[in-house]
């Protein structure tokens, strides 16, 4: 299974995106792991139980030679259709099963023969702790939402951007970054600041708060007219390059036996 960690500003409606959006989206699995709490729950209108804290005990009892199926008995579906292991709400025990994630489940779904597992894994302070997921990700998404309010705050969030995306590299590991919006500075500008070596791809989403709302189960709207929403256009064309992204490493990496 592919594993693509989101993190940053709107992780969890990124994830989301990603998942409904995914070129296999039927077999996508979002799992919370934001220590700091999980909201995935309360978005989608799915019990709180089973979460990830369920999951990692189970696992750590042994169910983790079993493969997807010691998982997907965690696993709920939202009103969407979106397949989710949330978190528990509360950060101390979200922390915990976060970091029991690490050893005992995170392993098993980078095992598992399904297209892609998306890790939420929320802001992260990485003076702290590394984004969850990290050891087994084929691609670490850091998502940077722009602010109007002010371009010498907006440029200090981007200072930080800058400390995140080199600290994510140092660890090897393929580094997206989704800047949501064009203003107050041009995303190219913005990848060029901090990334100068080009080791990240850089892609722009547009601001849609409606989409974004229907995301989190706020807003009811067709299917129709969801498909066609400016964000959803562009979270399709994200995910096929990340699909193909990550295929095609897997692909040099095995030397063409997948």
């Amino acid at each position: 299974m592919s594993i693509v960690v989101v993190a940053g500003d709107c992780s969890t409606t990124t994830s989301l995106l990603l998942a409904a959006t995914w070129p296999e989206e039927s077999q996508s699995v979002v799992v919370e792991a934001n220590p700091r709490g999980g909201s995935l729950g309360a978005w989608l209108s799915v019990a709180p139980l089973p979460s990830l804290s369920t999951a990692v005990t189970s696992i750590e009892a042994g169910a983790g030679s079993e493969g997807w199926s010691c998982v997907e008995r965690f696993v709920q579906y939202s009103p969407s259709g979106v397949r989710v292991l949330v978190s528990p709400v509360r950060s101390l025990e979200a922390t915990r099963a976060v970091m029991e994630a690490e050893t005992v489940l995170f392993p098993v779904l980078a095992g598992i023969d399904l297209p892609v597992a998306i890790i939420d894994a929320g802001d992260p302070i990485l003076s702290q702790a590394r984004p969850a997921a990290l050891a087994h990700a084929d691609v670490v998404v850091m998502v940077h939402r722009q602010s109007h309010h002010s371009a010498r705050g907006a440029a200090v969030r981007i200072e930080r951007l800058a400390e995140q995306v080199e600290t994510i590299c140092r660890f090897g590991v393929e580094v997206w970054i989704l800047v949501i919006g064009n203003d107050p500075f041009e995303p190219a500008e913005i990848g060029a600041f901090v990334d100068p070596s080009k080791r990240s791809t850089v892609v722009v989403l547009p601001e849609d708060d409606q989409a974004a709302a229907v995301l989190a189960g706020r807003v009811g709207v067709s299917s129709k007219r969801f498909t066609k929403m400016p964000l959803v256009r562009a979270g399709r064309e994200v995910a096929s390059l990340l699909e193909a992204s990550i295929s095609s490493t897997r692909f040099a990496i095995s030397g063409g036996d997948i």
